[in-house]
């Protein structure tokens, strides 16, 4: 399956893997207590809607966390982080559907 890196001002900030957007996050650094979730740069959002991008995968430590694209456009939950606004959707038990460590042996 074609993989493609991307990045915003040099950073990368993700994959697109097929029609499925792949990132990681760790709990310590990323994870916003105030919404319960991961946070993703409306730019980011704005281009995978353009590559008509529907899921988005967040590997979270030892978690992977599935969402749709439409869950963080039309989440009212923002932040802005050093001039990035950037959309939460909180995490309930549907996003939290698989151990990492089983998708890594399935994936590779």
């Amino acid at each position: 399956m074609k993989e493609t890196i991307l990045k915003i001002e040099g950073k990368i900030v993700g994959k697109l893997v097929g029609n499925e957007y792949v990132t990681t996050r760790k709990r310590e650094k990323h994870f916003m207590f105030k919404f319960q979730g991961y946070g993703i740069s409306e730019r980011v959002l704005s281009f995978l809607k353009s590559r008509k991008v529907m899921t988005i995968k967040i590997l979270a430590d030892d978690k992977i966390l599935n969402f749709q694209l439409s869950e963080y456009l039309n989440s009212p939950n923002t932040y802005i982080n050093e001039g990035d606004v950037q959309k939460f959707v909180t995490i309930t038990e549907k996003h939290n559907n698989m151990d990492l460590n089983k998708w890594n042996k399935e994936v590779n």
